[in-house]
C-alpha cells in the first residue's frame, strides 16, 4: 500500500461517553452539545462538538487548533467520506440529538458545517 492509498475499511465502534448540552448563547450561534467518544474501546476522543449545519442538521466538529494566521485546523478526522459518515451516524443515533436541536424558526440562519 502507498501513502496515496486510503487503508482497507474496517469496522468503528464508537461509544458516546460523555454528553454535555450547550448553554442558550452558545446555541444561538448553532452550538448543540460537547461530545465524548470512545473508538473500538481503544481510542478516546474529547471536544467534539455537535452543530447545526448551514443546511439545518446535526453534524459532528472535531476539535481545531489555529496556526499563526488564525486558521483553524482539525487536530483529528476520519479520513475518508463513507468514515466521516459512518462516525457521525454512530455519534448522532447515539445521543438522541433529537432533544437539542431547536424548531426551524428558532434556528440561526447560517452556522458553522463541516463534513465532507
Amino acid at each position: 500500500m502507498t501513502s496515496s492509498e486510503s487503508p482497507p475499511a474496517r469496522s468503528m465502534r464508537v461509544t458516546v461517553t460523555s454528553i454535555r448540552p450547550a448553554g442558550d448563547r452558545e446555541r444561538d450561534r448553532g452550538l448543540l452539545a460537547y461530545v465524548t467518544v470512545l473508538v473500538n474501546d481503544s481510542l478516546r476522543l474529547d471536544g467534539l462538538t455537535i452543530r447545526i449545519s448551514r443546511e439545518g442538521r446535526p453534524t459532528v466538529c472535531f476539535p481545531e487548533r489555529s496556526d499563526g494566521r488564525g486558521r483553524n485546523h482539525p487536530l483529528v478526522w476520519p479520513v475518508t467520506p463513507e468514515a466521516w459518515r459512518a462516525f457521525e451516524s454512530e455519534i448522532l443515533s447515539a445521543t438522541d440529538i433529537g432533544r437539542f436541536v431547536a424548531p426551524a424558526a428558532s434556528r440561526p440562519a447560517t452556522q458553522a458545517d463541516s463534513g465532507p
